[in-house]
């Protein structure tokens, strides 16, 4: 009798504990963390948004910063987007040290909220959603009746050792909160969502049936920069369709948009990425060292629709270039590392495997860091500026499709290297510039080559 009670007793415990478990843990949306880069006034900015676990709930904001930037204040405010909840807002002291720093605010609702981040008189507006914790009417039925079938066991197990005649009561009782839980579990596929669910669903189906293409408007302060004097980019997106503002971009590789700025000689690239500062409004500022005219190449993703490239072309003013990269494969010193490449055998329409192997003054190197979350990028152009691609390196590309979450690797870490691999196509013969951008110690190295592809 004793062994009988007691493996009754650890069924009653299996059993409650599995009835309450259901009720504490209570399913709702998870949470990920927005991690996106944006200039914001001189800077080049790596912002992490952690998610929040609670309602109201800290808020963990994570601000990586690189080499070359200045000495500045950088003030941090979270609001949400309709007006309500209450704004908290942070401050943090970039000292011109690369490296990361936390600030912590806060949020009190559910719903689609803003970080404006502002360095002097510029700012970025930086979009990111906290999810609700819904529990449909399913689960509670589901939770209650198990946690009352677990209550209801233990019950009818004290009664029939006191009063046997209540037992069968208890039992039967506990039989119908049993068959609730199960018959909430087995037809929640059917059950409809509550309104508020539905109301974000077809928020959501909206989202992905956005139009195919947007345009670009770009315009400069002052209308005429000048190479070597600073000036503002400014991009304004609206729908192809519609003509309204373009505001539904993805985090795509870690950012909203990647502004590629290449000259028509070849000669020059940077690669921004401009802070939203409004709906289909972004803004950066650079300093362009030569003159002549540029090709603006904005890469964007659109919810719903993929990638694009848009491109607008504009002036500055000043002297050229004069510096030619050597033509052909072979080594390239820049930044303080040696690169050095070779490739399978290009030919145009067929794929080749770029290697770049990266080194310094002390050999090899090992310790690159992941910029905007792979080992290396390589943006390439032809001679009449028609062909842009913006390709990532292999391996790094290849992890993250394996997770299938393309979940950026944290910028802090420290151990790729010292080769770099890019598997690509030339379509068509004739000359191609290229540019392998790589980080290492919180600075991005860019390096130049020439490639002439010949007909397959």
């Amino acid at each position: 009798m004793g062994a009988a009670r007691l493996g009754t007793m650890i069924l009653l415990a299996i059993s409650l504990a599995l009835g309450l478990t259901g009720v504490a843990h209570a399913d709702g949306v998870a949470g990920t963390s927005v991690r996106l880069v944006q200039s914001v006034g001189g800077h080049e900015l790596t912002f992490t948004i952690h998610p929040v676990e609670g309602m109201p709930g800290p808020l963990q904001v994570d601000v990586l910063t690189h080499v070359g930037q200045p000495e500045a204040d950088l003030d941090l405010t979270a609001h949400a987007v309709d007006g309500g909840g209450t704004p908290t807002s942070g401050k943090l002291h970039l000292t011109g040290q690369p490296g990361s720093r936390t600030a912590q605010l806060a949020v009190d609702r559910p719903g689609p909220w803003e970080l404006r981040a502002q360095v002097g008189g510029e700012f970025a507006a930086i979009p990111f959603l906290v999810p609700p914790i819904v529990v449909q009417p399913w689960e509670w039925a589901a939770y209650t009746g198990f946690g009352a079938a677990g209550i209801l066991l233990l019950a009818s197990f004290l009664l029939a050792l006191k009063r046997p005649r209540w037992a069968a009561v208890t039992g039967a009782t506990t039989a119908v909160a049993l068959a609730v839980g199960v018959t909430a579990a087995l037809l929640s596929p059917s059950i409809q969502p509550p309104p508020g669910m539905q109301q974000q669903q077809q928020q959501q189906m909206q989202m992905q049936m956005a139009p195919a293409y947007g345009n670009l408007a770009l315009s400069t302060e002052p209308a005429h920069p000048t190479a070597g004097e600073p000036f503002r980019l400014r991009l304004a997106l609206f729908d192809g369709a519609t003509g309204r503002p373009m505001d539904d971009l993805q985090v795509d590789h870690g950012a909203l948009i990647h502004l590629a700025l290449i000259g028509d000689d070849h000669r020059y690239l940077t690669h921004l990425h401009p802070a939203r500062t409004g709906p289909g409004q972004y803004e950066v500022r650079t300093t362009l060292p030569v003159g002549g005219g540029f090709t603006a190449y904005a890469e964007l993703a659109r919810t719903g629709s993929g990638e694009q490239l848009l491109r607008r072309h504009f002036t500055v003013g000043g002297a050229a270039s004069t510096v030619d990269t050597p033509i052909g494969l072979g080594e390239r010193a820049a930044d303080g590392l040696r690169f050095s490449l070779s490739s399978t055998p290009i030919r145009a329409g067929a794929p080749a495997t770029l290697t770049f192997q990266i080194s310094d003054e002390h050999g090899p190197v090992h310790d690159l860091q992941p910029w905007l979350g792979m080992t290396g990028h390589l943006l390439l152009t032809s001679e009449d500026g028609a062909l842009f691609e913006h390709v990532h390196e292999r391996d790094s590309m290849a992890t993250a499709v394996l997770t299938a979450t393309l979940a950026q690797p944290d910028e802090t870490v420290r151990g790729a290297g010292p080769a770099a691999r890019f598997v690509l196509t030339f379509p068509e013969p004739g000359r191609y510039w290229l540019w392998l951008q790589v980080e290492r110690d919180y600075q991005v190295r860019t390096v130049p080559y020439v490639v002439d592809v010949p007909a397959a």
